[in-house]
Order: C-alpha cells, then structure tokens, then sequence
C-alpha cells in the first residue's frame, strides 16, 4: 500500500489525451487505493426545435481515501461522452458529506484496514453506483447509492435542471459500525456487498483467503478459507463473494 501525491486520470478523446488532476494543489495531501468503476444510463433532453432527444450516458466514477485536512473517502465522477465536458475541473465530493456527515477524524482505536479502503460497486442495470466507505468522525461504515438526473431538459447556461445534471444524488443504503475485526495492516483489501447493502471485507494473508462480514447487528470474527492444491485463491474467492451477495 503506497500513498501517493498526485492522482490523475487521463482520457484519450480525438487523438489527444485530457488530463484530470484529482487531488488538491495546497497542503501535503496524499491519496491511498484509487478504485474506478464505469456505469452506463439513458438521459433524455430537449432540442432547440421542442424534439423529445436521448442517448446513452458513461460515466467514470473513482473513489480513493485522502488524507489532507480531514481523512476521508472522496469521489469524483467523470462523464466521458459530453463534448463540452471539462476535464481539467473536475468536480471531487467528500463522501461523509454527501451522505450528511463530515467533520474533524480521528485514527485512534481503529484498524487501518476499516478505512483505508473504499469501494464502489454497480448496483443493477440502471447505472447506479454504490459506494462503501469509512466516517471517521461518525465511526460508521457507509453504503451510499449514487445516481445523476437523467431527464435534463433544455441545454442551455439559464436552465437550472440542466445545469444540475453532474450532480450526484445519494441516498444512504446501509450503515454499520466501523469494522473491529478488519486487519490493522494489510496491503490489499476488498470489499463485497450483498442484497441487503451489507459489507463483508476479505483479504488475502499467505496460504489463507480470511473475511468478515456485518450481520446486520454487528461484525461476525474472522473466518479463514485455507489454501492449496484442492483450494485455489479464485475459488475461494468465489465462495466468500458467494456468501456475501446473501448478505
């Protein structure tokens, strides 16, 4: 796990790449586990004549956890198919605060490995978003679901549902404590959600694949899936995230 001080993301549109740079300039912030996802949606407009128009919508989204000010989750989506878009100014989001918490953070008592890796996950075919993440000032583990407006109306700088069509809306899907069971240092972690938004966090260590999940009352101890020759790492794998789409 290295931290790092510039996070980009570059896209290569008619033969020329544009560049996002997606972490403050001030201060001496630093970005840990980058995660993209892409979804795709419909969205419907106006044209200049009244005419109903629509076209499929990608849109990049990356989540990271930041340590700067506060240390927290961030966001930032990236729509690839809009001509004007602008790559250069991306808009990132702190994801407490959009799931209505935010504020001061603190480290003390909590594994590393309860925060230091958000997730993002598809949710259906509609193109929505989940993400899972760590409130270090509410101590709570938080499943948003992220969507952006699909009907946007009339193009133009004065219409106000057209200009509101890069923001997300989130809606909070799931909540726990913190994870005491998560690991205190680890390089790697994943984070699996089942039907019900609850978390279940694995993660590797030598010859045993190890997970714990959140029950819906608390988080179950950490259970080991030994690996060898009759148990390969991606069966095991199949068979937590098995599990966990129960969950």
């Amino acid at each position: 796990m290295t931290p790092v001080n510039v996070l980009q993301i570059g896209v290569l549109r008619d033969g020329a790449w544009k560049t996002s740079v997606l972490l403050p300039n001030l201060g001496m912030s630093r970005a840990y586990n980058p995660q993209m996802r892409l979804s795709h949606t419909t969205v419907h407009w106006t044209g200049d004549n009244g005419e109903a128009l629509s076209a499929d919508r990608s849109i990049l989204s990356i989540v990271w956890w930041e340590e700067s000010q506060y240390a927290q989750a961030r966001y930032a989506p990236i729509f690839l198919d809009e001509e004007n878009f602008d790559f250069t100014n991306v808009a990132v989001y702190d994801l407490p605060v959009l799931s209505g918490g935010g504020g001061p953070t603190s480290y003390e008592d909590v594994a590393s490995g309860a925060y230091l890796f958000p997730a993002l996950h598809s949710d259906g075919p509609g193109g929505a978003i989940l993400a899972s993440f760590a409130d270090l000032n509410k101590r709570r583990n938080v499943v948003v679901r992220i969507t952006f407006p699909t009907d946007l109306g009339t193009p133009g700088e004065g219409n106000i549902t057209w200009m509101r069509r890069h923001i997300p809306i989130v809606g909070v899907v799931g909540d726990a404590p913190l994870a005491p069971t998560a690991p205190v240092r680890i390089a790697s972690m994943g984070t699996a959600l089942g039907a019900g938004y609850r978390p279940t966090f694995y993660w590797r260590d030598a010859d045993r694949l190890l997970y714990t999940r959140f029950d819906g009352r608390e988080w179950n101890s950490v259970k080991a899936i030994q690996l060898g020759d009759t148990m390969s790492y991606e069966r095991a794998l199949s068979l937590v995230l098995g599990m966990a789409s129960a969950n």
